[in-house]
């Protein structure tokens, strides 16, 4: 983002974090093969701020665009390592409200689990593969622009 109006300003565990400024960044993994994506977020420093984690039904490429259908619940967790579960209301709402079925329900479920123990394990891959992704595209816009 290289001019924004308006900062874009969060708040969490009462912290006001700014996540959307000038040379803010944001970087967003689809894994083929998992049921979440990652919406990896950085300041004009190239410092994450935090990492959105937003459980999902499906990715995929449909037409060379990826996609992800989303299945409601969230996880952040901010720079400090604290972690943040979000959005089981609206699931439970999906769930009520016939816009999921129950299977999806426990998908959602089984991968939220599933996430939030490899954070507390500190086995979850895609953090670090942020950084070098986004490193990676840095580098190749700076090959494109040097061309």
């Amino acid at each position: 983002m290289n001019e924004v109006k308006a900062p874009l300003i969060t708040e969490h565990l009462n912290k006001k974090i700014c996540i959307v400024d000038n040379n803010y960044s944001w970087l967003q993994q689809l894994p083929l093969d998992e049921n979440f994506s990652i919406t990896s977020m950085f300041n004009e420093k190239g410092e994450i701020i935090q990492w959105y984690i937003d459980i999902t039904c499906e990715n995929g490429i449909e037409n060379g665009e990826p996609y992800m259908l989303d299945l409601f619940l969230d996880i952040v967790v901010l720079q400090t390592g604290e972690i943040i579960e979000k959005d089981k209301d609206e699931l439970e709402e999906a769930l009520q409200n016939n816009l999921i079925t129950k299977s999806q329900y426990e998908l959602a479920y089984r991968t939220f689990h599933h996430v939030l123990k490899q954070l507390h394990e500190g086995t979850f891959k895609y953090f670090d593969l942020s950084l070098k992704h986004r490193d990676y595209l840095l580098d190749k816009i700076r090959e494109y622009n040097m061309l």
